[in-house]
């Protein structure tokens, strides 16, 4: 990420060093914490446990006044832990982001613009002309694009949730990582899906049926079987799982074949001569036509 290398290396921003804001931002972008959450963090507030490590932040400075446990990448805690590693200085008690007072959304605003001036710079100095003006054309590590959207520092927890989306994670997991109340919330608000990530989206359909080539489809169509199934391109048949005749107390064993019940209702005469005779029926040939389909019933449970 752009940002955090070229943040990692600036100068000191309102008595932050660069490593310290790079690590504000990426704790940002991968726990999703707002600005006061991460502001509360001390040393103890982290367990490194190589099982699962985690984030607590205690209920006084959550938005939702609950104790919240967010857990971490693996190489983000090991990148945590490091960096702290390398401040002996810093007690148990000492704030790891004392940034209540500071103007995060003015940290982030310069570090953004020396990111971009960077971007620019790297390909001006590989004599990329044409790379060049595409970037200083483009919206990337800009702070305010065409739209008017600006990047502050509750945009990093937008990212977060962002990324949750486009990685795959199901939204009620999403939700309880983002910590809303409400799904409707992390996946309409906080989600921000481009023509790019819906470009991925259809890419991961199943591929399309390859076509008959060429001369096997002349071949179909001179023999009038072109469009035409064969024996090895019918779908096998699936048994329905039903249960077996004995098994539901049927004296018979089911039949392999499908057989149709006769029709055997009996429509209603009217005063229709000619349809009087056609559906008149003799009581003798309705008792053999019932008789038939409850036998016709029986056989015909699917084993």
């Amino acid at each position: 990420m752009y940002l955090l290398h070229a943040t990692e290396g600036g100068p000191d921003r309102q008595r932050m060093t660069g490593l310290d804001r790079s690590m504000l931002y990426l704790i940002g972008c991968y726990t999703g914490f707002r600005k006061s959450e991460i502001g509360s963090v001390f040393t103890t507030s982290f367990n490194f446990s190589p099982d699962q490590a985690t984030l607590t932040v205690k209920a006084g400075y959550s938005k939702r006044r609950t104790e919240d446990v967010i857990p971490l990448r693996g190489d983000l805690a090991a990148q945590i832990q490091a960096w702290i590693a390398s401040k002996p200085k810093l007690g148990p008690k000492d704030l790891l982001f004392p940034i209540a007072r500071k103007r995060t959304a003015d940290l982030l605003k310069d570090d953004l613009e020396a990111a971009r001036a960077s971007w620019i710079r790297e390909a001006e100095e590989a004599g990329d002309e044409k790379e060049r003006v595409r970037r200083e054309k483009s919206s990337f590590l800009i702070h305010t694009d065409e739209a008017g959207h600006v990047v502050d520092f509750h945009a990093l927890r937008k990212t977060f949730i962002t990324n949750l989306a486009r990685s795959g994670v199901m939204p009620k997991a999403a939700q309880m990582l983002a910590r809303h109340s409400t799904i409707d919330l992390t996946m309409n608000t906080y989600t921000q899906i481009n023509v790019l990530d819906q470009a991925a989206a259809v890419e991961a359909l199943p591929p399309i049926p390859t076509l008959t080539p060429q001369p096997e489809r002349q071949r179909a169509a001179a023999t009038g079987t072109l469009g035409k199934m064969t024996s090895n391109d019918r779908p096998k048949k699936v048994p329905t799982v039903v249960p077996r005749g004995a098994e539901i107390g049927a004296g018979l064993a089911a039949s392999r074949e499908l057989r149709i019940a006769p029709t055997c209702t009996v429509e209603r005469a009217n005063n229709d001569d000619e349809a009087s005779a056609r559906n008149a029926k003799s009581l003798e040939e309705i008792e053999a036509c019932r008789a038939t389909l409850h036998r016709v019933a029986s056989n015909n449970i699917t084993g």
